[in-house]
């Protein structure tokens, strides 16, 4: 099992001194993902707009705050996240929408998410068992046990959940978010619901099962994941399913219970959702994930399609057991 003992001495140029490797990394991360940036500009306006991201990116560099550098795996966490708010500040001065930049965004998470499975497959491993492995499982454990500690003020602090034998392998409960105190710092707060959406695209194109009833996002205490090896967080949801939500009174996007008056109900299909998800789906898609429905007429409305979701209801064949 891997031991946290980092010296909780804050390296305050820390990010500085690595500038010009950082500034590097940052132009071949947008290099790379030029042919997603080209569906959106051509190349004269593509050159300025990563101009402009590499400007953005340079003006964060010092912004970035200290968690143990190299010896804490969530810092090159950290760095990836502010490359997408560096993206994000960029787009949306250029004058993209919300919306817009969330279209962007999943897209380009998905991409980098095939690409971590590649990866993964390559090296003889199952991406829709790695979570389950023993070594990630025991890294987990040491590193919630260190973070209890909260030797630097950004750090995550989290805690480790045994399986309960039936409904999940384990799971973390994340009290303080890195990314959740910077982004509110910097004045980023409303990209967070964004960057919340990561993990459970991960969870679906990697094949396991990820859910979470509550996150720091919406002013809950915790954001509670647990890891389920034997099912698929779904994604294209059947007619049996949509009953089963409904019935039981469980959110269709977190999969939480709803309880009181803190839901919404599509007036179309009559889906349940928290309040929590449907805030966040009002502010990127306003649309409702089974009927396509807007779920605030006020507001414009326009769903993302992903190649998975070409067929957001499929009748199941077979009963379930």
């Amino acid at each position: 099992m891997v031991k946290y003992l980092m010296s909780n001495n804050i390296v305050k140029d820390y990010y500085i001194k690595q500038k010009a490797k950082l500034m590097k990394d940052f132009n071949k991360y947008t290099n790379d993902r030029r042919k997603l940036l080209a569906e959106k500009f051509d190349n004269a306006k593509l050159d300025k707009i990563r101009k402009q991201m590499n400007e953005e990116f340079e003006n964060l560099i010092p912004k970035i705050p200290y968690i143990g550098g190299a010896k804490n795996p969530y810092t090159e966490t950290l760095i990836n996240y502010i490359y997408y708010l560096a993206i994000f500040w960029s787009l949306e001065k250029d004058g993209f929408s919300y919306q817009e930049i969330g279209e962007l965004f999943y897209k380009l998470i998905d991409g980098e998410i095939k690409l971590e499975k590649e990866i993964l497959e390559k090296n003889g491993k199952d991406p829709a068992q790695y979570p389950f492995e023993i070594e990630v499982i025991n890294q987990t454990k040491s590193f919630s046990e260190y973070s209890q500690k909260r030797t630097f003020p950004y750090d995550m602090v989290q805690d480790f959940v045994e399986s309960d034998g039936v409904s999940f392998e384990y799971g973390i409960n994340i009290s303080e978010c890195m990314i959740h105190k910077l982004f509110k710092e910097l004045g980023a707060e409303r990209f967070i619901p964004l960057l919340c959406m990561r993990p459970m695209r991960t969870s679906f194109i990697f094949g396991f099962g990820l859910f979470r009833t509550q996150t720091l996002m919406i002013g809950a205490p915790t954001c509670d994941y647990r890891f389920i090896k034997k099912l698929k967080t779904p994604q294209k949801i059947t007619e049996e399913e949509i009953t089963y939500y409904k019935e039981k009174k469980i959110c269709l996007v977190c999969k939480g219970n709803i309880e009181g008056f803190n839901n919404y109900i599509c007036p179309k299909c009559e889906v349940l959702y928290c309040e929590n998800c449907a805030r966040a789906l009002i502010d990127l898609e306003n649309t409702c994930w089974i009927c396509d429905a807007p779920m605030d007429e006020s507001k414009p409305s326009k769903p993302y399609k992903r190649k998975e979701d070409e067929i957001p209801i499929k009748k199941n064949s077979q009963k379930k057991k």
